[in-house]
């Protein structure tokens, strides 16, 4: 997670979110989350505009479940501040490149060793699955 600082009045609309969260019956430890994930995290902040600006319940309670999973997610990252590894723009192509050489290797040991459905069977996952992702860049 990128470091992000929200300004005194950033705090001051998290804080007032936060009433009208408690107010729409949310758990106060949610909300407890939720207030310090907005504070060190854009899109925690972002999310809480969201929910406060949405009129439909339904649209709400998934944008809740948003901000639990992102709580989820920030829980298990370190605590302290690091920096995101950054691909630039101009280094995209290389890099899909080193990926597909990278998945074309790996392919011809899969392919000696019994090939896609074999590896399928070994891991548990769905041939289709293996397939594209053999087939793309993206890792």
């Amino acid at each position: 997670m990128n470091s992000y600082t929200t300004s005194p009045e950033d705090h001051i609309e998290i804080y007032k979110i936060a009433v009208i969260m408690s107010d729409a019956g949310l758990p106060a430890t949610f909300i407890t989350d939720a207030v310090e994930l907005a504070k060190r995290y854009q899109g925690g902040y972002e999310l809480m505009q969201l929910w406060y600006e949405e009129d439909e319940d339904s649209e709400r309670d998934e944008i809740v479940a948003d901000i639990d999973e992102e709580i989820d997610r920030t829980k298990s990252l370190p605590q302290e501040s690091f920096n995101a590894p950054r691909i630039d723009f101009k280094d995209l192509e290389a890099n899909a490149d080193k990926i597909v050489k990278f998945k074309s290797e790996l392919r011809e040991i899969v392919d000696k060793c019994g090939g896609i459905s074999e590896l399928a069977k070994k891991t548990g996952m769905a041939p289709a699955s293996l397939s594209r992702f053999f087939s793309s860049a993206s890792l």
